[in-house]
C-alpha cells in the first residue's frame, strides 16, 4: 500500500523516481562521474572514492580523481574510472 501511494504521488507530481524512492542516480560519461541523491562521502583519495547511499556503499576505483563540485544533493568527480561497484 505504501509503494502504491508513492507511485500515485510520483505520477501526479511528475517527480524523478530516485527522489521518491530515495535511491542514488549515477551518471558516468567518459572521465566524468555524477552521483546524485547520496547520503555521505565516506572516503576520497586520488585513486578511490567511497560514497554511502541508501542502497549500499558505492565503491569507485581508478586514478587522478578530482572532486569538481560537491553539495548536499550531488558529487561531481573527474578522473579515470577502472572499477565501479555497489558493496
Amino acid at each position: 500500500m505504501k509503494d502504491n501511494l508513492k507511485e500515485k504521488i510520483n505520477k501526479f507530481l511528475e517527480l524523478p523516481e530516485e527522489i521518491v524512492y530515495d535511491v542514488p542516480r549515477i551518471t558516468w560519461v567518459g572521465k566524468v562521474l555524477l552521483i546524485e541523491n547520496y547520503k555521505n562521502l565516506m572516503e576520497y583519495e586520488s585513486d578511490k572514492l567511497r560514497v554511502i547511499t541508501s542502497i549500499g556503499i558505492l565503491a569507485v576505483d581508478g586514478r587522478n580523481f578530482e572532486i569538481k563540485s560537491i553539495s548536499k544533493e550531488e558529487i561531481l568527480v573527474n578522473g579515470t574510472i577502472t572499477k565501479l561497484e555497489l558493496l
